[in-house]
């Protein structure tokens, strides 16, 4: 045994040369991955839909990787890959990142290609053809209510909000955005989110922002009218809702009601009918709201039925009132300018009358033909071109003028002035002298009959008179 292993070493050593010329020995060492021949790796790019891209807007980005499938080499990894656009051309701004396959940038312009795109690993390519979209930009929104857009009838003095919701409903985002509303009383309240007009607001896609719509009615005849929020001219909603008045306690009483916004009529239950002659217009300047009586050179309005409510000579107690704007050019012919005249039928003689002149106001009261206004006058002051009140009251005992609420004098006298009146007119007297045609704005002129609504200095109204 022994002799076998000395010949056998003998032989190995004899022969090594030989045997190392012609032959290697593989060892594996630990740690080292196996090697992958390159024939047996194959690659592939899917087909896929690529998103399509916004005109002027930043594209999202599109990674081209994981549609690359490589398969026959355990240690594949995507970031090993480079692409490259091998037919067709990108949209304008978009770029290929060569080492990332990332798409990006941002379309300047719509368009539709496509695209070949190579992915190279290692020795291997793999290419597909991919349409690339690009729209068009298109900038919409959509309005809606919370709630609903009427804000129904709101107390003059008070107001009501409602809220609104603008929504991106296009495909780029909205720059320049704020609110704007039109319609008398209407404003934005502070809290909207969608801007100002000092500082707009950017809307991204889908998103929304809100806006409340605050009203604050002015008087009771001033409806909102062709009133809408607007979100430049992307959306807009129509707007409804009015005014209302806290109740006259003695609306019952009233018998003569012109509030001048929109005709020249009497809204009492009286209905007392009007004729115009010459130029008496529903225009601006306004007391309340947007309209008033205007008055024009040798102009006036008659009451032509209904006047029964004029006649208080027999009522215990009464009130005229009203708003005046008189021209500063009134100044001459004596008290004769006439806001209202009631005359007694067929004589002529008026039973009430108010008159300005200059600076002055008096109220004339006659009971009898003769002499004139023998019950007596109340004088009172004024200033052209600005807008007074006027109250005219009987007590039952006392006659008392009354100027932007303070007390300018009575008369104490219970004598009742004429009945059976006949003429009833705003702006000239019975005779149509030309010395006694007022000129400016008349607005808010109430009549209640038995009622004295002001017996003492008062804060003159802050709103037009109730309806109802």
């Amino acid at each position: 045994m022994f002799k076998k292993t000395i010949a056998a070493a003998a032989l190995a050593a004899l022969s090594a040369g030989a045997l190392a010329a012609d032959y290697f020995v593989v060892v594996p060492l630990p740690g080292r991955p196996k090697s992958t021949a390159t024939a047996e790796i194959s690659a592939a790019l899917n087909a896929y839909s690529v998103p399509s891209g916004v005109a002027g807007t930043v594209y999202a980005g599109f990674d081209f990787k994981p549609l690359l499938q490589v398969t026959g080499d355990p240690a594949y990894s995507a970031a090993d890959a480079r692409w490259v656009v091998t037919s067709g051309a990108l949209p304008a701004g978009l770029s290929l990142n060569t080492t990332t396959g990332l798409l990006s940038g941002t379309p300047t312009a719509a368009s539709d290609s496509y695209v070949g795109v190579q992915a190279t690993y290692k020795t291997k390519t793999a290419q597909q053809t991919y349409r690339l979209l690009v729209d068009a930009a298109t900038y919409t929104g959509s309005l809606s209510a919370d709630t609903n857009a009427d804000f129904g009838a709101v107390q003059v003095g008070s107001s009501a909000v409602r809220s609104f919701t603008f929504r991106n409903t296009g495909n780029s985002p909205l720059t320049g955005l704020y609110p704007s509303v039109t319609g008398a009383g209407l404003t934005v309240d502070a809290g909207s989110t969608c801007g100002t007009q000092a500082a707009p607001a950017t809307l991204p896609l889908a998103a929304t922002c809100s806006v409340q719509v605050r009203y604050t009615p002015a008087d009771e005849s001033a409806p909102l009218t062709s009133a809408k929020l607007s979100m430049g001219s992307y959306a807009n909603v129509a707007l409804t809702g009015s005014g209302t008045l806290p109740a006259d306690p003695y609306y019952s009483n009233v018998t003569f009601l012109m509030h001048a916004e929109t005709s020249l009529a009497d809204t009492s239950a009286a209905g007392v009918g009007l004729a115009v002659t010459g130029s008496v217009s529903v225009s601006s300047p306004a007391m309340y709201g947007t309209g008033g009586a205007l008055f024009g050179s040798a102009s006036y309005l008659t009451a032509t039925s209904g006047t029964a409510g004029f006649d208080m000579s027999a009522a215990s107690a009464w009130t005229v009132e009203g708003w005046f704007k008189a021209d500063s050019t009134l100044n001459g012919g004596g008290y004769n300018h006439r806001l209202v005249s009631i005359a007694k039928d067929g004589s002529g003689w008026e039973a009430i009358a108010l008159a300005v002149n200059g600076t002055s106001v008096r109220a004339m009261l006659g009971s009898a033909v003769s002499p004139a206004f023998n019950i007596g006058t109340i004088n009172g002051t004024y200033t052209s071109n600005t807008w007074t009140h006027y109250a005219l009251v009987f007590t039952g005992s006392q006659y008392q003028l009354y100027v932007n609420g303070t007390l300018a004098g009575s008369l104490t006298s219970s004598t009742k002035v004429y009945g059976s009146i006949g003429a009833v007119r705003f702006g000239t007297d019975n005779a149509l002298a030309a010395t006694s045609m007022y000129r400016g704005s008349m607005d808010e002129i109430r009549v209640t009959k038995g009622v004295a609504r002001y017996t003492s200095n008062f804060s003159v109204p802050t709103q037009a008179f109730a309806n109802h």
